[in-house]
């Protein structure tokens, strides 16, 4: 599949589920992430393993739902969500949509990014998060909806009608892991 364009990518995926065949794997790219992290063999876990800035890692193909199981010691410094990649730099804020877990477990925000660069914006509440839980975002009828353990935490934001392909993303300041659940 390498080679692909992320339209491609997506209607092979299309084709696939179509025809019950499974789905291509996600995994964490790291050719398009910080040289903070490490991976797993399998390339599921992505680990940054110094307490020095934010540093994104950022997912293989478009999809329209992640999960991602959140690493201890992330909790209160991590994000998690969906960035379009053509644009993406690991160095800015990124275009996208992502929920960030709050500092000693007093809930947090969703964010969304704007396409056009300004400040991101709105912002939302949203149960707080612990260790080891899994964070789900997924695009159903051009909505974002965002997950806690697989509870549904209702719609966050429409989708941008410039948004197309948008590609798993995890974010943490500290030392810590995310691990993409299938």
């Amino acid at each position: 599949l390498d080679g692909l364009s992320d339209e491609e990518l997506v209607c092979v995926q299309e084709s696939m589920d179509y025809l019950k065949l499974g789905s291509i794997a996600v995994a964490w790219d790291l050719a398009w992430s910080s040289q903070m992290y490490q991976r797993s063999v399998d390339d599921m876990v992505a680990t940054k393993r110094r307490n020095y800035g934010s540093h994104f890692v950022t997912g293989n193909m478009p999809i329209a739902k992640s999960l991602v199981r959140v690493g201890r010691n992330n909790v209160g410094e991590a994000y998690v969500g969906l960035y379009q990649r053509d644009s993406f730099d690991n160095n800015k804020p990124n275009e996208g949509y992502t929920i960030q877990a709050e500092r000693h477990g007093q809930g947090g925000i969703y964010r969304r990014t704007c396409f056009d660069g300004q400040v991101p914006s709105p912002f939302t509440t949203y149960p707080s998060f612990a260790s080891d839980e899994v964070v789900g975002i997924q695009i159903k009828d051009r909505e974002i909806h965002f997950e806690k353990n697989g509870v549904d935490l209702g719609v966050a934001f429409p989708l941008d009608e410039t948004c197309y392909f948008l590609y798993p993303v995890a974010m943490v300041y500290r030392a810590g892991s995310f691990a993409l659940v299938t």
